[in-house]
C-alpha cells in the first residue's frame, strides 16, 4: 500500500499496549478510520494523543483513559457513540471500520457478551488455510492481522484485511518496529 506512512508508524510511543501497535497499522495503513485505543495510564495516553496531533490526526482523551484518533474531524461522534447508554455496537463498529458482517454477528452477541464469546467460542475456532491470517487470538499479543472478531472463521471480508494488513508488512518488514509481525513474513 503506496500510502502507508512509516514515519508516522516508526515514531508511534514505545510503550503503548502490544495490541494497540496492530490498530495503528491498520489506521494508518487506511485500512481502519479510526482507532480507539485504551489500557493506558495519563502519561502514555498523553503522548499517543500528541503523537496523533504532530500526524494531523484529529485526538482526545476520553473521561476513561481511552485516546480515539481518526481521519475524519468525528472525535466528539465517537466519544459519545462510544459512551451512550444506548446499543451502540453497530454504530461504533462502523465508525472503527469493522467488516458490516462482523458487526452484525457482534451486535447479536451484546456489547457486554463480546470478552465471553471471544474467550469461549471464538478462541475455539479452527482457522485452516489462509483463514489463519484472521485469527484473533493474536491481537492481544500484538501481532495480529486483524482488529476485531470476524463474524466466522471463514469470513472472506476480515480476510481481505488481513492480505492488505499482510502486503503493508511485507513492504515495511526491514523496519524493527515490524519485528513483531514478522511471524506472517512466510505467507
Amino acid at each position: 500500500m503506496e500510502n502507508f506512512n512509516l514515519e508516522a508508524f516508526a515514531s508511534s510511543p514505545s510503550d503503548l499496549p502490544k495490541s494497540a501497535y496492530v490498530d495503528l497499522l491498520l489506521f494508518i495503513s487506511d485500512i481502519k478510520p479510526a482507532v480507539r485505543i485504551g489500557v493506558l495510564d495519563d502519561v502514555r495516553a498523553f503522548k499517543l494523543y500528541l503523537w496523533a496531533i504532530d500526524f494531523k490526526y484529529f485526538s482526545k482523551i476520553d473521561n476513561d483513559g481511552f485516546v480515539f484518533i481518526s481521519k475524519l474531524n468525528n472525535i466528539e461522534h465517537l466519544i459519545q457513540i462510544d459512551q451512550s447508554n444506548q446499543d451502540h455496537t453497530e454504530e461504533l463498529g462502523k465508525l472503527l471500520g469493522y467488516p458490516h458482517c462482523c458487526i452484525k454477528k457482534i451486535s447479536e452477541i451484546g456489547e457486554s457478551n463480546i470478552d465471553l464469546y471471544e474467550e469461549n467460542v471464538v478462541y475455539n475456532w479452527s482457522f485452516e488455510n489462509d483463514f489463519q491470517l484472521i485469527n484473533p487470538k493474536l491481537y492481544y499479543q500484538g501481532y495480529s492481522l486483524i482488529s476485531h472478531i470476524p463474524c466466522s472463521p471463514t469470513c472472506k471480508k476480515s480476510l481481505l484485511i488481513a492480505r492488505k494488513t499482510l502486503s503493508v508488512i511485507k513492504n515495511n518488514q526491514s523496519h524493527y518496529r515490524f519485528s513483531n509481525f514478522k511471524k506472517w513474513l512466510s505467507h
